[in-house]
């Protein structure tokens, strides 16, 4: 029987935590100057997966522009029910 080595289970550990945070979290790149002073090209960020209905004014989001299928990072301005 073969045995397992410690440095086998912390690479298989390692494995499964980097798949999992991969399924919640998301890493992107900063492209334009459009959110300065917030943020500057080139700013790299991690971002939480999912859809979210509480976004309010001021919030920073990260939405898909299906056009470049790319992320496009903004601030909220308005929310629904502002005239």
């Amino acid at each position: 029987m073969h045995k397992i080595k410690p440095s086998q289970i912390i690479a298989l550990i390692i494995a499964i935590i980097l798949y999992i945070l991969s399924m919640f979290f998301g890493f992107y790149i900063v492209s334009g100057d459009s959110m300065e002073p917030s943020f500057y090209n080139g700013d790299e960020g991690v971002y939480l997966k999912g859809r979210y209905a509480n976004v309010k004014e001021g919030d920073v989001v990260l939405v898909h522009d299906p056009d470049t299928d790319e992320g496009i990072i903004k601030r909220c301005i308005a929310v629904g029910g502002d005239t």
